[in-house]
C-alpha cells in the first residue's frame, strides 16, 4: 500500500516536472515571440519616423517653394508694371520723339524746297546777270576805246573850248566807266559765292541723309545706297558659273572684280578722250582703250558694261580719290535720287511705323 502511494507521488512529480518544463518551453517561446514583435514594432516605428521625416521635409519642401512661387509671382507682377510703365514712358518719348523727327523732316523739306528754289532763281539770275554783265562790260569796253580813241584824236588848236577841261572830263568819263565794270565784277563774284554757298549746304544735307539712312535703306527698298564707283560682281559671277560650274566659281568671281576694282581706282588709268563737238568740252569712255578691249574680248560685254559704268561713275562723283563713294540710287528708274524723294520716302516710312504702333 504504502508502495502504491510512493508510485502515485513519484508519477505525479513527473508528471508535474514534465508540466513544468512544457511550461517553461512554452515561456520561453513566448519570450521569443515578444522580442520579435519588439524587434518588428522598433523596425516599423523607425520605418514610421523615416515616413514621417520625409513627408515633413516634403512639405517644408512644397512650403518653401509656394513661398519663392509667391515671391516670383509678386516680383513678376511687379516687374509687368514697371515693364508697362516703362512702355508708356518709351512710347511716350518715342510719339516725342517722332514729332520732333516729323516737324524736322517738313522743316527739312521745308528748307531743301526754298533752296532749291532760290538756287534756280539764283542760277536764272546769275545767269541773267552774267550775259547783261558781258554786254555791258562790252559796251562799256567800246565806250572807253571810243572815248581814248577821241582822245587822241583831239586837236587843242582848233577846239573851241578848253583843251584841259575836255580831257579832265573824258578822263573822269573813263574812270566812271571803269567803276561801272569792277562794281559788275564785284557782283558776280557775289552770286558765284551765293551759289557756291547753296550747293555746299545741299551737298552737305545730302551727306547726312546718307550717313542716317546706311541702315534703312536696302535692296527691297525703292531707294538703295549705292556705292558709286564699285565695279558690279553679278556680270563676272555668271561668268564664272558658266565657264568653271564644277570649281569655286563664287571665288574665283570675287578674285576677278577685285581685280577690276583695284584697276578703277588706279590712278595712272585714265580710258578717257576729250571731245569738243558742238563747242562743248567734254570727257568721253575712250573704247579703244587695250585694257577695256583686252577685258571685253576676255570676259564679254556684261562684265565690260559693269567695268565701264564704274568708271564714269567714279570719274564723276571721286575722280582725284579714286575710290566708290555712297549715293541715294533710285534702284527702279537707275538714277541718283534727288533731295525730295529721300524726304517723301522718309515721311512715308514715318507714317507706316505710326500706323503699325497703332496696331500693336
Amino acid at each position: 500500500m504504502s508502495e502504491m502511494r510512493n508510485f502515485n507521488c513519484e508519477e505525479g512529480q513527473s508528471n508535474e516536472r514534465q508540466t513544468v518544463l512544457s511550461l517553461a518551453k512554452e515561456i520561453d517561446y513566448k519570450n521569443h515571440q515578444l522580442l520579435e514583435l519588439e524587434h518588428k514594432y522598433n523596425d516599423t516605428n523607425a520605418l514610421f519616423r523615416k515616413v514621417v521625416i520625409g513627408l515633413t521635409e516634403a512639405i517644408n519642401a512644397k512650403d518653401r517653394a509656394c513661398l519663392e512661387m509667391e515671391q516670383k509671382y509678386c516680383e513678376s507682377s511687379k516687374t509687368q508694371r514697371e515693364l508697362v510703365r516703362e512702355k508708356e514712358m518709351m512710347f511716350k518719348q518715342y510719339s516725342s520723339e517722332m514729332s520732333l523727327l516729323r516737324s524736322s523732316n517738313r522743316n527739312l523739306e521745308h528748307v531743301v524746297e526754298s533752296q532749291k528754289k532760290e538756287l534756280e532763281r539764283q542760277e536764272k539770275e546769275l545767269e541773267g546777270n552774267k550775259t547783261q554783265n558781258d554786254k555791258v562790260q562790252r559796251d562799256l569796253k567800246d565806250e572807253i576805246t571810243k572815248l581814248k580813241e577821241k582822245l587822241q584824236d583831239q586837236n587843242p588848236a582848233t577846239s573851241s573850248s578848253s583843251p584841259n577841261a575836255q580831257i579832265n572830263t573824258l578822263e573822269r568819263e573813263i574812270e566812271e566807266k571803269n567803276e561801272e565794270i569792277l562794281s559788275l565784277q564785284t557782283l558776280n563774284h557775289i552770286l558765284a559765292a551765293r551759289d557756291f554757298k547753296s550747293n555746299e549746304e545741299i551737298q552737305d544735307c545730302r551727306k547726312e541723309l546718307i550717313n542716317g539712312l546706311q541702315d534703312v535703306l536696302n535692296r527691297r527698298t525703292k531707294l538703295v545706297i549705292k556705292r558709286m564707283g564699285e565695279v558690279d560682281q553679278i556680270p563676272f559671277q555668271q561668268m564664272c558659273l558658266e565657264r568653271i560650274p564644277s570649281e569655286d566659281w563664287l571665288g574665283a568671281a570675287a578674285k576677278i572684280c577685285s581685280c577690276w576694282q583695284d584697276q578703277v581706282q588706279d590712278p595712272h588709268w585714265h580710258p578717257f578722250k576729250i571731245d569738243n563737238a558742238d563747242g562743248v568740252t567734254r570727257e568721253l569712255l575712250n573704247e579703244d582703250d587695250k585694257t577695256l578691249k583686252a577685258l571685253r574680248h576676255e570676259f564679254g560685254e556684261s562684265a565690260y558694261n559693269a567695268v565701264t559704268n564704274a568708271l564714269l561713275e567714279i570719274n564723276e562723283y571721286n575722280p582725284s580719290g579714286r575710290y566708290a563713294v555712297p549715293e541715294i540710287w533710285n534702284s527702279k528708274e537707275s538714277r541718283k535720287a534727288s533731295l525730295k524723294e529721300v524726304i517723301q520716302y522718309m515721311i512715308t516710312q514715318l507714317k507706316t511705323q505710326k500706323k503699325k504702333r497703332k496696331r500693336i
